[in-house]
């Protein structure tokens, strides 16, 4: 499905996503965002940098529901 139609069915708005998203990493900036079809779910990616860390955090939140799927720091 194209990106359109991805929109049309988020019901949480992108900046909640992103407020929920950097509550998971302190002090953290977005590097990285988009809407995808994960798994059969519609989910917001971040990926999140923070200033002195290495790597990067991957957050994905639920794009209906705003629940925090996933969690993960890629070094």
């Amino acid at each position: 499905e194209d990106k359109a139609g991805l929109w049309a069915r988020a019901t949480l708005p992108p900046d909640s996503a992103i407020k929920i998203a950097l509550a998971r990493v302190p002090g953290g900036t977005i590097t990285e965002a988009e809407l995808e079809e994960e798994d059969g779910r519609l989910i917001y990616s971040f990926e999140i940098k923070v200033a002195g860390k290495d790597g990067e955090d991957e957050v994905h939140v639920d794009a209906t529901t705003g629940e925090v799927v996933k969690q993960v720091h890629e070094g």
